[in-house]
């Protein structure tokens, strides 16, 4: 994971401390989607999944930009579990309510082959934004950014 490896290249979190944050990362996803429900059916499809990106959009940018920890942790448990929460399920959401029963299977089908697609791509667009953008040593090893100022354990 990605996450894990910034973790504690960029703020210097052992490997336990870095899998803890992401587990807890990942459970208060579900948490805030349970919680954003009854938002997300008054919002609307359109509009969640514009709210959920435009928080993801910015706490992504913070997250890359940050220097304090207070700052990784407010993204990290609330920010963008909250833009999650409002991105994939209400996908899955419009694709259930847009489309009709007979070509529903179809178009989940069509939905989750973009998913792993994407999840497929994700691993060697890494490699070559490493690579292309020299953030790395001979090896080819990413090189952190070392831009954190608190970055004590």
């Amino acid at each position: 994971q990605v996450l894990t490896i910034f973790l504690s290249e960029e703020y210097h979190l052992s490997d336990r401390q870095a899998g803890l944050v992401y587990g807890v990362y990942g459970a208060l996803v579900s948490v805030y989607g349970m919680i954003l429900g009854s938002c997300v059916d008054r919002l609307g499809v359109r509009a969640s999944l514009i709210v959920g990106f435009a928080i993801s959009l910015v706490s992504r940018f913070l997250l890359a930009v940050a220097d304090a920890r207070w700052l990784l942790y407010a993204n990290l448990f609330l920010a963008l579990p909250v833009a999650g929460a409002m991105g994939i399920p209400v996908m899955v959401v419009a694709v259930r309510r847009f489309t009709e029963e007979q070509n529903r299977g179809f178009a989940m089908g069509i939905f989750y082959c973009m998913m792993n697609i994407g999840a497929l791509l994700c691993g060697p667009m890494i490699d070559f934004l490493t690579l292309s953008t020299g953030n790395h040593d001979d090896a080819g090893q990413a090189q952190p950014h070392a831009h954190v100022v608190d970055a004590h354990p």
